[in-house]
């Protein structure tokens, strides 16, 4: 808990202090957001994903481009209390199923699941055990 809880206080902090500048730019560099814009997103996905009513530390993957919504998805996962498992679209599809299984994932962030974040309240708050997982990396 004391790794996500400083990270998203630190982020939350930064997006105070410069809320109107420029947080992150997609790699093809046509795309800017802010941090003010990247904190409303993080928090619309943290609100999806605590409508789930995962158990603290559940591991979620992100499987998606390397842009502004992975971005979100990592934060919101840590902001919600779950474990991030972040993965490569370039990944074989044996080994994403693999990984889902092997760390006991419920679900997989792709795109489609940014689809209706509307629908869902921001949630911004901060309540996990200290000792919950925060990020689970597989390496080749």
């Amino acid at each position: 808990m004391f790794f996500m809880q400083k990270l998203i206080e630190r982020f939350i902090a930064v997006v105070k202090k410069n809320a109107k500048e420029i947080a992150v730019v997609d790699c093809n560099g046509t795309r800017k957001t802010t941090y003010e814009e990247l904190n409303v997103l993080r928090m619309r996905i943290a609100g999806k994903l605590k409508s789930y009513n995962f158990a603290p530390g559940t591991p979620v993957l992100i499987l998606m481009d390397r842009n502004v919504e992975y971005v979100g998805c990592y934060l919101g996962i840590l902001s919600a209390g779950l474990a991030c498992v972040p993965l490569s679209l370039e990944y074989p599809q044996d080994r994403i199923d693999y990984i889902k299984e092997n760390c006991g994932s419920p679900l997989v962030l792709t795109e489609e699941f940014l689809a209706d974040l509307d629908d869902y309240e921001p949630w911004d708050g901060m309540d996990v055990p200290d000792d919950c997982t925060a990020c689970i990396v597989y390496t080749s």
